[in-house]
């Protein structure tokens, strides 16, 4: 592992059947990454970019 923090968007991605999706998202969330629904992500971003200088590109 190289140290990076992931994030799966649960209702982003799908399976053929619900329970291969529930299964999917357990490993992942087990043994590699944060699962989070969209909503959640969206807060966190707008969380992180609220306040943040807008910097012009070079």
């Amino acid at each position: 592992m190289r140290g990076y923090k992931v994030i799966v968007v649960a209702d982003a991605c799908s399976a053929v059947t619900d329970a291969e999706q529930d299964a999917a998202l357990l490993n992942l969330r087990l043994n590699f990454a944060d699962v989070k629904r969209t909503a959640e992500v969206l807060d966190m971003a707008r969380t992180s970019f609220r306040g943040a200088a807008v910097r012009p590109r070079p």
